[in-house]
This record gives C-alpha cells, structure tokens and sequence, in this order.
C-alpha cells in the first residue's frame, strides 16, 4: 500500500503532489547625460545617485559581443537601437522594470575594493506598432582606481527577454532566447508567436482502484498535455465537489514545466470520506512569466474535467 502522499512509479516523469490541508514610460537616457524618473524628481548628473543605480548604468555599457559572442564588438545600447525605425531603448530603473532577474541580485556592494559585484539592469524598447521589448541582463560590474563611486563593466549575460503586445493581446508575449535571434523574432507577428495549449482529456483523470468505500485509500493521478507550441509553466489542482454543489474542496495542488508536445502526470493518494455522490475535478492554467508578463492558453475550455464518483447517476442540478 502507497502511504498517503507518497508516488507509485509510472513510465516517464511524475512527480509528488500533496493532499491540501486546507479548503480552500519608461524614461530615455541620454549616452552623456543619464537620467532617472524617480517619485515624481529627476536623478541628474549631479544628484546623489546610489551606489546601486552607478552598477546598474555602468553594466549597460557592456559590448554586446559579451552578452552574445554572435553579436558585433558594439555597446549593447548601441546595437539595440537598430532594433526598429525611431525605436528609443530605455534603460529603466527597478521599480519601473516589468521583469526581474533570475535569481535576483543583491542590492548591497561587494566589501572588497576590487571584488565584483553582480546586478540586474533593465532596457525597455518600444517599436512603432506599440509592441514594447523588455530585457534583463545580469552584470558583473567592478569599482574603479581611479574615479570614487564608478564602475566598470567586466562581463553579462541575458536573463530574460520578452516581446509584448501591448495594443492587441496585453496578456501575449514572446520570449526570446538569445539576442542574436532579436531582428528575427521581432518579424513575427503577434499571431505567428508561438502559444501553450494546455489539455486534460476525461480519460486523464483516474482513481485507482475504480471502486472503493468511504475510509479506502485510492490513487488519484491526472495527466496534462500541453499540444501547443510554446512551452509552459503550469500550475493546477485536484478537487472534489459535492453532487449539484460548487463549494468544493482542493485535495492536492502541482506546479512544474511541460515543454511544447509533451505531458505529465501527477499522482497522489487520498483517503475517501463520508462523501456521498461527489464529483473528482481536475484543472491547470499557464503561469503568468512575471506580474506583467502573461502567457495565454489558446483554448481554455479544454485544460479541466471532472468524473462522477458516486452511486448511480448524478442529479440533474437546478441553478
């Protein structure tokens, strides 16, 4: 017997799940004179900056050849500015950013005078048809000799990248996976970008074995297949309901990655209470990449299901 919690082996991957314990603008900066929005002041040459706002505008001045060793031996905000006709790339401030850097980085500098410090710089793009490209980097900066309180650039690499559609589909975007594939991608359309499709089929939800009494342990498992093009992080749960009741009870929840044509399969065990006529549900939903940065499921009416657990037939319910 699987102890409650605990995973029987199927073929490919699955993972645990547990039962519940509970029911329930950007602002352009000038290459000689950088500036900030910030609470409604401006930052200028001559304020006060941080030492954090000084690493993450020297990390930008990064060649682009050592984001993406495919690119030229450029500045980085140089070469994104050919990214489309009176495009302006902004660097932006944190608390304007709509990504974050994965992992973040820390805000405080290194202790030793010469010692690296990594941090997440943030660029903005907005093309003419009001499409908007935001990128995070992750930059080693390291303080100079010569000048108090300035940086160098030493290395970077691209954390994240997005295209987003602001105008037709805010909740659409494309990520992109290296910066060297930029001008393609930004070719596509909105409706060419590839998207998730999340699918649980009535047969993909199973309770072993198929008939049981209230006080047996049964194994519950679902499976989601994500037939779509894109792949997804997905977040999903099981849960009972009573016959013609929609105040239902969440028996286990999961969360995992399930790459573009493929499916996994979770299981759980639980005990079967003094339920009477009840139905099993199960649902999954694409997780967001960010706050703002959303991933669509193209078709949302196929991505939950539900069996009837109970003796007979189910009552036809009267709303």
């Amino acid at each position: 017997m699987i102890p409650v919690g605990a995973i029987a082996p199927l073929s490919g991957r699955v993972s645990i799940i547990r039962p519940s314990r509970s029911q329930s603008p950007g602002v352009p900066l000038g290459r000689d004179l950088p500036f900030f929005v910030l609470s409604g002041g401006l930052l200028g040459q001559d304020s006060d900056w941080s030492l954090h706002q000084r690493a993450v505008h020297a990390a930008l001045g990064i060649s682009a050849r050592q984001v993406d060793d495919a690119l030229p031996d450029t500045p980085l905000l140089q070469w994104l500015d050919v990214v489309g006709p009176a495009t302006p790339v902004i660097p932006v401030i944190p608390a304007m950013a709509v990504i974050d850097c994965d992992p973040p980085m820390s805000l405080e500098p290194p202790r030793e005078p010469d010692g690296l410090w990594t941090v997440c710089a943030h660029v903005r793009a907005v093309l003419p048809d009001n499409r908007s490209l935001e990128i995070a980097l992750i930059g080693d900066v390291q303080a100079t000799s010569t000048e108090p309180r300035a940086w160098v650039p030493r290395r970077a690499r691209l954390s994240k990248a997005y295209v987003r559609d602001n105008d037709r589909n805010p909740h659409h975007s494309l990520k992109v996976l290296a910066l060297s594939d930029l001008r393609r991608q930004l070719t596509l359309r909105p409706d060419q970008w590839p998207r998730a499709d999340l699918m649980i089929a009535r047969s993909d939800l199973r309770v072993e074995p198929a008939s049981f009494e209230p006080g047996d342990q049964v194994l519950v498992s679902v499976t989601v297949r994500n037939i779509g093009t894109d792949d997804a992080r997905v977040s999903g749960y099981l849960a009972r309901f009573p016959d013609c009741d929609d105040r239902g009870l969440v028996l286990a929840s999961f969360q995992d990655f399930i790459p573009a044509g493929q499916a996994e399969t979770w299981k759980t065990q639980i005990v079967v209470g003094q339920w009477g006529n009840w139905w099993l549900n199960a649902s999954a939903d694409v997780i967001r990449e960010s706050q703002y940065i959303l991933k669509s499921d193209v078709t949302l009416s196929n991505n939950h299901t539900a069996r009837f657990m109970g003796k007979g037939s189910p009552r036809k319910c009267v709303p």
